[in-house]
C-alpha cells in the first residue's frame, strides 16, 4: 500500500472519530439542557406571583431572593450556584430549574400556601398534614422558621367576616403572598396602594412588625 493511501485512510479514521466525539458532546449537552428545563406539573409562574408578585429579580432585604423566594442556603444546596450567587441574579428558567430540584426532594412543602394553588398534577406531593408539618413557610433549609410556620396562610372567602382587617408582617412575607392569601381585590398593587404610607417607596421591602390594612 502506498504512503498516499495510508495517509488517506488515516484522515478518514480521524474524521470518523471526530464526528463521533461531536455527536456525543451534542447528546450530552442536550441531556443537560433537558434536565435543567421546566418540567410539567407545577405552574411556577403562579407560585412566583403568590410569593413575590411575579418579580423574578426580587430582593426585598428580608433574606429571600428571586421570584420563588429562595434563601441563600437553599439556593446553594439545590445547585443554584451553578447559575448565579443568589436567586435574584438568575434567570426565570434557572430559578425554576432549582425549584424543580427542590420539589423532587421535598415536594411543594417549601411553598405550603402558594405551592398548593399552583399544582397542576400529582407529580409533586403536597404539604403533609397531621403531626408532621412543614418546617418552613418559605423555601429555606436551615434558618429558624417563622412563628407562623405550622399553618398555611389564611384564605378569605366571600364572607368578609372571615377576613381580618389588618395583617402584621412577619419574616418572609411579601405583598404578593399576603394579597394571594387574603384574596385582595386588585392583587399586590392594590394592597401596596392601600399601605403605601406604611411601606414607603419600595413595595419589595416589608419590615417585620409593620401592620398592613387589608381592606
Amino acid at each position: 500500500m502506498s504512503p498516499l493511501s495510508v495517509a488517506r485512510r488515516l484522515v478518514v479514521v480521524l474524521l470518523s472519530l471526530l464526528a463521533v466525539a461531536l455527536a456525543g458532546g451534542t447528546a450530552t449537552a442536550s441531556a443537560v439542557g433537558a434536565s435543567a428545563g421546566v418540567r410539567t406539573g407545577v405552574d411556577w409562574d403562579a407560585v412566583a406571583r403568590c410569593e413575590s408578585g411575579g418579580r423574578w429579580q426580587a430582593d426585598t432585604g428580608n433574606g429571600y431572593y428571586g421570584g420563588l423566594q429562595f434563601d441563600s442556603g437553599t439556593w446553594r444546596s439545590n445547585g443554584g450556584l451553578a447559575y448565579a450567587p443568589r436567586a435574584d441574579r438568575a434567570t426565570r428558567e434557572q430559578q425554576i430549574a432549582v425549584a424543580e430540584h427542590l420539589a423532587e426532594r421535598r415536594g411543594l412543602t417549601p411553598w405550603p400556601a402558594c405551592g398548593a394553588r399552583a399544582a397542576h398534577s400529582g407529580d409533586h406531593p403536597a404539604a403533609h398534614t397531621g403531626s408532621h408539618r412543614p418546617a418552613h413557610t418559605r423555601p429555606h433549609a436551615s434558618a429558624t422558621p417563622p412563628s407562623h410556620a405550622d399553618a398555611p396562610a389564611p384564605v378569605c372567602t366571600d364572607d368578609e367576616e372571615d377576613c381580618p382587617d389588618t395583617w402584621t408582617v412577619e419574616p418572609g412575607d411579601t405583598l404578593g403572598g399576603i394579597a394571594e392569601a387574603f384574596a385582595t381585590d386588585g392583587g399586590w398593587p392594590a394592597l401596596y396602594e392601600l399601605n403605601q404610607d406604611t411601606i414607603g417607596d419600595n413595595p419589595d421591602l416589608l419590615l417585620p412588625g409593620q401592620v398592613l390594612a387589608l381592606r
